[in-house]
């Protein structure tokens, strides 16, 4: 819960400004925050402050409050339907990515189906999507089982198929615009070809002009044009 910092004399909120005034920081990620933790005045640092990256991985968990309870997450729906809501009516390229689990011990139909609204509602850029399984010591163990494991196998699948195809819906809003990558390494498919990240953590690949020396750390403007799989694909732009 990175973004529950706090000293007598600062919070988040500071600690992002004070780094994004050190010279030579270009960008600034963290992970992962906590909807809870999240304030008006971070929220506007993070929006406006140009060194900030525009990505967030916020876990969900559960859509459902009484899962999130039994889960002891310390939030509730609302909470994390109102920080999703302030980042994305003011950046609608503002990429968020999330966990979830599918199938924890108690967990009904109605539940589930309000884990699906969920990410119906958010539209995440990404899923890490996990099982449930048991693991002794945790109070959830103690607990007997109500699905079978094709129940939650089943559930699971029906989620990745649904994030899936909202993650390539908010990969095809990327088309057409230009963006600056960050350099992260050449292509492992093709040498000739380099990797790198938008502002907003999408993966983009793209080939350099002949003569052109590019290396990891360099910042290029890549016109976003292709998307293969998961991966968007542009064209680099001369500055």
């Amino acid at each position: 819960t990175v973004n529950a910092y706090k000293t007598p004399n600062a919070d988040f909120t500071t600690l992002l400004t004070k780094v994004s005034e050190i010279g030579g920081i270009k960008r600034i990620r963290f992970t992962s925050p906590h909807p809870r933790h999240y304030t008006n005045e971070l929220i506007d640092v993070l929006l406006n402050n140009p060194k900030v990256c525009h990505y967030a991985h916020i876990p969900l968990q559960s859509g459902s409050d009484a899962i999130l309870k039994k889960m002891r997450r310390q939030h509730n729906m609302e909470q994390y339907m109102t920080v999703i809501e302030q980042l994305r009516s003011r950046d609608p390229y503002y990429a968020i990515s999330t966990d979830v689990i599918c199938g924890f011990v108690g967990e009904t139909e109605e539940d589930f189906e309000q884990t699906i609204k969920a990410f119906e509602a958010c539209q995440f850029d990404t899923a890490y999507m996990f099982i449930y399984s048991p693991r002794k010591g945790t109070e959830s163990y103690k607990e007997t089982e109500i699905l079978t494991p094709e129940e939650k196998l089943a559930r699971h699948t029906r989620l990745v198929e649904l994030q899936n195809a909202i993650t390539l819906k908010r990969n095809q809003m990327m088309m057409g615009r230009t963006e600056e990558i960050l350099v992260e390494a050449s292509s492992t498919r093709d040498a000739t070809e380099f990797v790198g990240k938008t502002d907003n953590f999408k993966k983009v690949i793209f080939k350099p002009e002949e003569g052109r020396i590019i290396k990891p750390g360099d910042y290029v403007k890549v016109k976003i044009d292709d998307i293969r799989g998961w991966t968007l694909r542009g064209t680099l732009i001369n500055d």
